[in-house]
């Protein structure tokens, strides 16, 4: 690790004497394998080592954020050079707040690096096996899917004297199956490879195809509905937008006119950031600014709890950090849900007669501070009648309100699960939910 604490510490000291008061440098080197699967058999296996660097830069209360794809320590002097130029043709921050002090209590957190995610990286057929026969011995007729696997240091060197380094693997894979005209999918996402887990994102997507082989139409109206981890997973991302103090600030929040004590979801519902569970994707022991992360609850039983802030959000609204910088956007590291106590085929049952919804994608807003959004349902869309899964749904649109979501919740599963494909870009770890009168349209 002193190769780029090195590195990191030659920026601070080029950025300084360009003209800047404050510096931080974030590093991100990672090692990776990624694995596509088509036609039930592996066509393209790619390894490569990435690095990725990122500045934050202050002077004259005037505040600049830079990110170079690679590291070439000349070519980011000069450009710490040019921008040094301009900074007096430059607006006043109206967020500004000095880079905190070292915080103590941030320190890389311990757990998060999996041995046999590492030795996978020169060969990961073990995977791509167990998902392609897996598969296919539940009956899926062709798949596709991906498996993304490696090793990522990341570290921060600021001018006020922090600097840490975090070494932790990550591993991901999904896949899709198809049974004539239907289709299953399901990922899975975490620091740690589990075969069990890989099984299960198999017969998962299996079983989605399966049931969706023949489809029918259905009216557009309002449905009652069970969410999938997978749709629920893609749809927290844009609630956990709201909770950023940056759209709040900036009223581009859904939560706008609401506060800390406020109602704004269903009794049965309890959200948190939590990035000290040491297995999500997300986790990590501090923020872009060195202050030591927290598990943040952003909603307690239906009830609004706080915002998500970094410093300069946090000393515009008078309170502290969360540790959730983002230099200039305050953003979760990992969301998840607390249980309920039913069961998912429960949950089916409980749904009584409606729809579920296993997959979404292309999910649109037309209005941020009312919450208003559509996404569109991908793969198996489940038709329920008294209780019982009775056929498919061709892909419909659901076109609602993140407020009418959230205190529509009536139900949450006991079994929580780590999901993650392209389209889930906060890492979560959540349980399926029954939501009742949600609308959609062809």
């Amino acid at each position: 690790m002193s190769e780029p604490m090195a590195f990191g510490d030659r920026i601070v000291k080029k950025a300084l004497e360009a003209g800047f008061n404050e510096c931080a440098v974030l590093l991100n080197n990672i090692e990776r394998t990624m694995v596509r699967i088509a036609n039930n058999q592996v066509v393209v296996t790619q390894n490569w080592v990435s690095g990725k660097a990122s500045l934050y830069l202050s002077a004259k209360e005037r505040v600049f954020q830079l990110s170079f794809d690679t590291i070439n320590i000349d070519h980011i002097e000069r450009t710490i050079k040019e921008l040094a130029l301009g900074i007096d043709r430059t607006e006043r921050s109206f967020l500004y707040a000095p880079l905190p002090d070292p915080d103590p209590s941030a320190r890389p957190l311990e757990g998060g690096f999996d041995q046999k995610v590492y030795d996978m990286l020169e060969n990961p057929s073990e995977v791509s096996e167990i998902l392609i026969n897996t598969a296919l011995g539940e009956g899926a007729e062709r798949v596709a899917g991906v498996i993304d696997l490696g090793v990522e240091e990341r570290c921060l060197i600021t001018s006020k004297g922090f600097s840490r380094c975090e070494r932790k693997t990550f591993f991901i894979s999904h896949l899709r199956s198809f049974v004539s005209e239907g289709s299953g999918h399901w990922g899975y996402g975490s620091r740690f490879y589990d075969a069990r887990e890989v099984e299960d994102v198999a017969r998962r997507s299996a079983e989605y195809a399966r049931l969706s082989r023949t489809q029918r139409s259905v009216e557009p109206g309002l449905y009652d509905m069970v969410l999938s981890p997978m749709v629920l997973g893609e749809l927290l991302e844009s609630v956990a937008r709201g909770f950023s103090a940056l759209s709040y600030i900036l009223g581009l929040s859904f939560l706008r006119g609401k506060k800390p004590g406020d109602k704004v979801a269903s009794d049965v519902l309890t959200l948190k950031d939590n990035p000290l569970k040491h297995d999500l994707l997300g986790s990590s022991g501090f923020d872009d600014e060195g202050i030591a992360t927290r598990v943040n609850t952003l909603i307690e039983r239906g009830v609004f709890k706080t915002l998500l802030h970094n410093t300069k959000t946090a000393s515009h609204m008078g309170v502290g950090s969360t540790g959730n910088a983002g230099w200039i956007y305050p953003r979760p590291w990992s969301l998840t849900i607390e249980p309920g106590d039913m069961g998912d085929d429960e949950l089916v049952r409980e749904l009584k007669r409606g729809l579920i919804i296993t997959n979404n994608w292309y999910t649109r807003f037309h209005n941020y501070v009312e919450g208003v959004f559509s996404t569109v349902s991908r793969d198996a869309l489940l038709i329920v009648e008294n209780g019982d899964i009775v056929g498919a749904a061709k892909k419909v649109r659901i076109t609602d309100t993140l407020p009418n979501l959230l205190s529509r919740i009536s139900a949450v599963g006991r079994t929580l699960y780590k999901v993650k494909w392209w389209e889930i870009g906060v890492p979560v770890e959540i349980p399926f939910v029954l939501v009742r009168g949600l609308r959609i349209s062809s």
